[in-house]
């Protein structure tokens, strides 16, 4: 059975009572969750999918396309609630799958982080071991860390909540995967109508080669990857919060719908070689 929205959380709370015995399962993410106007599977809606989860678990789900990981902050109150009023009937979730600071890092606010290029910022970058050149000349590493502290502080919210509500519950990171800026926008079936490309068409202007560009997504990327084990590392307790590192995989732009969303198939790799093999030890 498929997931749950959120906006039909009465349909939940009737969906739990039908099926008391299986596992209770809040999905929270972006487009990656949530992928509209195609007929494949995104990554939240293939692993509800009746193959996979969706006769074990009862899943809710609160995704949509575009979500900062800076939007947690407006949304914990509801998702505690629902936690609270879940293990108050002796019901917590089990489990909290996460596709946060996408947009935040690789998708619409990447030009934010974007400087001039004049110069080689030395800004310390706790994240990664090293720096790439074209990094330090071309991001800037102060605005760019601050926003990565404000990712570290959304997902601490999440750990917070499963701590206080669902104690049990293990949380399910992934690092999104290996991106390439490329002149290919999301379309919407309709003339004109086209979401990005996001990073393309921001680095095309500054002259940078192919190999340069794919450098610099991928050391954001293990950044992002750098930074999700730091709040693992840190969390209350490291064994129940996981990060699927998918950074590397789908490396080939045939796999993508688009420049930051991949295909069906894309989604099927990612979810049957990655989330699965996870998820069924834990569901």
């Amino acid at each position: 059975m498929p997931s749950t929205h959120i906006v039909h959380l009465k349909d939940y709370l009737e969906r739990i009572e039908r099926y008391p015995n299986r596992k209770n399962v809040l999905t929270i993410g972006d487009s990656w969750f949530q992928y509209p106007l195609r007929t494949y599977f995104d990554l939240q809606s293939g692993i509800a999918a009746n193959s996979r989860l969706g006769r074990r678990a009862n899943i809710l789900d609160d995704s949509y396309p575009g979500r900062d990981a800076g939007e947690v902050k407006s949304k914990i109150g509801k998702w505690r609630r629902i936690a609270a009023e879940l293990q108050a009937q002796g019901k917590p979730f089990a489990a909290i799958l996460l596709s946060l600071g996408g947009n935040d890092v690789i998708g619409k606010d990447f030009s934010r982080h974007l400087g001039q290029g004049d110069g080689s910022d030395a800004s310390p970058w706790p994240w990664t071991a090293q720096v790439p050149e074209v990094a330090r000349r071309w991001m800037k590493l102060g605005t760019l860390g601050e926003t990565f502290e404000e990712i570290a502080a959304s997902y601490l919210r999440i750990v917070a909540m499963r701590d206080e509500f669902a104690p049990g519950a293990t949380i399910v990171a992934h690092t999104y995967a290996d991106v390439t800026p490329m002149d290919k926008p999301y379309t919407f079936g309709l003339p004109g109508l086209r979401k990005g490309p996001w990073i393309w068409k921001y680095v095309e202007p500054l002259g940078l080669t192919p190999a340069e560009r794919k450098t610099l997504v991928r050391w954001l990327l293990e950044s992002f990857h750098g930074l999700l084990l730091d709040i693992g590392a840190n969390s209350s307790d490291p064994g129940r919060f996981i990060v699927l590192d998918t950074r590397l995989q789908l490396a080939d732009t045939a796999s993508w719908d688009n420049e930051i969303h991949p295909l069906g198939q894309g989604f099927e790799h990612l979810i049957d070689g990655f989330w699965m093999p996870r998820l069924d030890s834990l569901v």
